[in-house]
């Protein structure tokens, strides 16, 4: 690390500089904001009972006048198309700071694009500029079923009736088909 000793003459603004402010100052220029990326730059999609893993990786922008070690951290924020994407963060399994975000697709609206954005800052609040990468939750087909089994026999001349009441919606489990 390296100390800096700093004089400040009085001047008639008194109060506008003081040493903390200098040197807090004088420390976000020397160690400028880090470079962050995500793992996959490209779309992705996602299945409704799938997940997937987002890593964000950081380093720090070393400019020889600050220690080489030094956390990097990250907050994640999403944005979907209507802006549907209401409460993914909220949500108690999601942890929106954490270098790698686990996507769930059932926390997401499915067919509808997604951006998932993350930023990085350095201890010192200056901050990367944002990357994002998106992700599209898949449509699941209807889950048929039809009660009474796959096997009927009847006579020609008689209706046939089937019960269908069993089928599903997986996207959306409360929907009456």
């Amino acid at each position: 690390p390296v100390s800096l000793l700093i004089f400040l003459s009085p001047t008639p603004f008194a109060g506008l500089w003081s040493p903390t402010a200098a040197l807090a100052t004088l420390r976000r220029q020397l160690d400028p904001a880090p470079i962050v990326s995500i793992g996959s730059a490209a779309a992705l999609t996602l299945p409704f009972t799938g997940s997937l893993a987002l890593p964000a990786s950081g380093a720090r922008r070393l400019t020889g006048c600050e220690a080489e070690e030094g956390a990097i951290s990250f907050a994640w924020s999403v944005r979907c198309a209507g802006g549907s994407d209401a409460g993914f963060c909220a949500d108690a399994r999601t942890d929106c700071a954490a270098a790698e975000l686990l996507v769930t697709g059932r926390l997401l609206p499915p067919g509808v694009p997604c951006q998932f954005e993350v930023v990085g800052c350095n201890e010192d609040g200056n901050c990367a500029e944002p990357q994002a990468v998106n992700v599209t939750v898949l449509d699941t087909p209807l889950g048929a079923v039809i009660a009474g089994g796959v096997k009927r026999s009847i006579a020609t001349d008689r209706p046939l009736t089937l019960d269908a009441r069993g089928s599903v919606d997986v996207d959306d489990p409360g929907l009456v088909l």
